[in-house]
C-alpha cells in the first residue's frame, strides 16, 4: 500500500480500547500514590524517632512555633479541594460537563490555596531545620509535600484544560476519531481521584502530627 492509499488519521484519534485506557490510568495512579507514600512516610518515621529520642530535650525548643492559623487554613483548603473534586468526578460521564468543570476548577483553586499557605508558613517562621528535631521534620515535610501537591495539581490542571478542549475540525467517521472526547475523561478522572485522595490524606496526617499531637 502506498502512502497515498493510507487512511487519514486525526491527530486526536484514540486507538486504545476504553477498558485498556482505564486500566492503564488506574495502574499509573496507584504507582503515583505509592510514590507519594514512600516519599512522605519517611518523615513520619523521622518524626516518631526524633520525638521519642528527644536528644538533650531539644525536640521542640520554645521558639519553634509555626502559625496555627495557617495550619488550620491549610487543612481546610485540602478538605475543600477533596470535597469539590469528589463532587465533580461523580458528574463525569452523565453529560453534565459544565458541573464537572466548575467543581474541578474549584478543587484546583483550593489546592493552589493550600500550596500558597505552605509558602506563607515558610515566610512566617523564624526557625530553620537545625532548630531541633521538630523543626527539621517540619521543614522537610512541608518542602516535600509542597512539591508533591504541586505535581498532583498539575495533573488536575491538565484535566480541566482537556475538558475545555473541543474539536473544531471535521473528521471523517472512518478515521477512528473520538466523536465525544469528553467521554474518555471518566477513566482519567477516576484515576486522578486515587492520587488526589492519597495526597489529601498525607496532608491531613502531616497537619495532625505537626500541629495537633
Amino acid at each position: 500500500m502506498s502512502s497515498a492509499d493510507a487512511p487519514i488519521v486525526s491527530p486526536y484519534a484514540e486507538f486504545e480500547p476504553p477498558e485498556i485506557l482505564s486500566r492503564n490510568l488506574q495502574v499509573g495512579a496507584r504507582v503515583m500514590a505509592a510514590a507519594q507514600a514512600f516519599a512522605l512516610l519517611s518523615f513520619v518515621f523521622a518524626y516518631l524517632y526524633l520525638r521519642t529520642l528527644n536528644s538533650n530535650g531539644a525536640w521542640r525548643p520554645r521558639h519553634v512555633n509555626p502559625s496555627a492559623g495557617i495550619g488550620v487554613a491549610f487543612v481546610a483548603c485540602l478538605v475543600l479541594c477533596a470535597v469539590a473534586y469528589l463532587v465533580g468526578v461523580r458528574r463525569l460521564g452523565d453529560g453534565t460537563e459544565r458541573d464537572w468543570r466548575i467543581a474541578a476548577s474549584a478543587a484546583l483553586v483550593f489546592g493552589l490555596g493550600a500550596f500558597g499557605l505552605i509558602v506563607a508558613q515558610f515566610a512566617s517562621i523564624d526557625f530553620g531545620p537545625t532548630s531541633g528535631g521538630y523543626a527539621s521534620v517540619f521543614i522537610g515535610w512541608n518542602a516535600f509535600y509542597a512539591v508533591n501537591l504541586l505535581l498532583v495539581l498539575v495533573w488536575l490542571e491538565t484535566l480541566v484544560a482537556q475538558s475545555l478542549h473541543t474539536h473544531t475540525q471535521h473528521v471523517a467517521p472512518e478515521s477512528g476519531d473520538v466523536s465525544a472526547p469528553f467521554a474518555v475523561m471518566r477513566p482519567a478522572g477516576d484515576a486522578f481521584a486515587v492520587a488526589l485522595s492519597v495526597a489529601i490524606a498525607l496532608g491531613i496526617l502531616g497537619y495532625v502530627l505537626l500541629y495537633v499531637v
